[in-house]
Order: C-alpha cells, then sequence, then structure tokens
C-alpha cells in the first residue's frame, strides 16, 4: 500500500477550491508514496468535500508468510466495520490471478464483506492493470502472451466486492463524448483487468448480459471509469 502526501492534498484543495482535509491514518502512513493513495483521497474530496476520509494501511495483512493472508484481511475487514459502520470502502489490493486460489481460500474475506455490507458498506476494489494478464507469471513477463495467462484479480472477483475497470474515452473538440472501451496500452502491456471469474457463479444484478460470457459465471468489471490518462480528441484538426 502505498502513503499520501499532505503537501498534494492541500494543493489538490486549494487549486479546485475546496476545503483543506487531513485524512485519519490507521496503521501508520506508509512511507512509500506511488500516487494511488493521494489520487483516491483526492477524487473522494472533490465528489463528497465533507466526508470523512480515513486511510487504513493494510500492507501488513498482503504478505502471506506462515500462511493466514486472507485471514488478516478478513480480521482487518471486521475491525473497520466495527469502528467505521456504513462507511464506503475503496481498495486497491491485487491478490494476483484468481485461479491460484479456492473458494476456502476466500471464505474470511468473504465474511467479512458480508458482514460490512450489512452495515451499509459498499467496497469497490480496482480489476487491476495488466490488460486481463493477472495469471501471467514474471518470470515471464517479456514473453508473448498464451491463453494461460488470462484472467482476472482474485479479490476483485468476489461477488461482494464491486470490481471496478477502466476506460479509454475519446471526445470531440468541444469535449463531448464519442467512444468509450477498455483501457489498454500494448507497447506496456497495461490495461483494465476483466474477464470472468473461475469460482462464482453469476450474481442476480447480472442476470441479463447473457451475450457477455458464459451464462452462469460472475462477470468481471461491475463498473468502469475513465482510467486512460490521456483523452483522445478525435474532431478534425486535433490531435
Amino acid at each position: 500500500m502505498a502513503g499520501a502526501r499532505q503537501q498534494d492534498m492541500d494543493i489538490y484543495a486549494d487549486t479546485f477550491g475546496l476545503p483543506r482535509f487531513t485524512p485519519e491514518v490507521i496503521g501508520g502512513m506508509p512511507e512509500r508514496v506511488r500516487g494511488e493513495s493521494s489520487m483516491d483521497l483526492q477524487v473522494i474530496h472533490g465528489i463528497v468535500p465533507d466526508a470523512k476520509l480515513v486511510l487504513v494501511n493494510a500492507r501488513s495483512t498482503t504478505n502471506n508468510d506462515g500462511g493466514g493472508a486472507f485471514e488478516k484481511l478478513g480480521r482487518l475487514m471486521e475491525a473497520m466495520t466495527d469502528r467505521f459502520p456504513g462507511a464506503v470502502w475503496s481498495f486497491s489490493i491485487g491478490w494476483g490471478c484468481d485461479r491460484l486460489f479456492t473458494a476456502a481460500d476466500f471464505a474470511p474475506v468473504r465474511a467479512a464483506l458480508a458482514g460490512a455490507l450489512r452495515t451499509g458498506t459498499t467496497a469497490f476494489n480496482a480489476t487491476g492493470d495488466l490488460a486481463g494478464l493477472e495469471c501471467k507469471g514474471g518470470q515471464r513477463w517479456s514473453a508473448p502472451p498464451s491463453p494461460d495467462d488470462v484472467g482476472v484479480d482474485a479479490v476483485a472477483s468476489l461477488p461482494e466486492m464491486v470490481a471496478v475497470g477502466g476506460t479509454k474515452l475519446s471526445t470531440d473538440a468541444e469535449g463531448d463524448w464519442l467512444d468509450e472501451q477498455a483501457w489498454y496500452n500494448v507497447p506496456l502491456t497495461q490495461g483494465s483487468g476483466g474477464g470472468v471469474p473461475t469460482l462464482y457463479r453469476r450474481p442476480s444484478w447480472q442476470v441479463g448480459h447473457e451475450k457477455a460470457g458464459p451464462r452462469d459465471r460472475r462477470l468481471s468489471p461491475d463498473v468502469a471509469a475513465v482510467a486512460d490518462p490521456r483523452v483522445d480528441q478525435l474532431a478534425a484538426g486535433r490531435a
């Protein structure tokens, strides 16, 4: 998990005429700053300026030393539910290929998520940025993709999680919508994750989309928003 700089958040608030804010930090502010946490905090603050923002350092749950990583994450979720019932959760946890796990592995996290949802919480998690190649091992990253590399992010695939994908937006010269598709960057083998999880059946809110994927399987993502840092302007005379 990455940390956030107060200076960045102050600049954001001042630039857009918003009140300055300082999130409550649980578990200590991570030293490494890569921008994701700052971006999440800033976007949420821009949408709901009066919301209480809490940054939870989940780094201790993301290793599986000696086993029990999912149990750790489940306990952290339960603690946050007790402390902040009904909160909106935004995750960016990547656990890798869903085919590496079983339904039993996910049981502690699913139980914790179900408990949080009963308090009114909604949990969002990114589907990843490996363009659907979540199952490709690092030692083979430079090799051409194969069917065995295709997969979805494990945590984002959970039925209790709202899986959030990314899109590439195209507009005309006036900024009006022209087209939107899954975001990808071929040279960097990056892009929005998504696909058909192996473990879960089609939830009720996805019934009626039978043209997308197998009829009986969950689909990922559930929703998507602009993720490509570059907006294409396709009108004549604009590059």
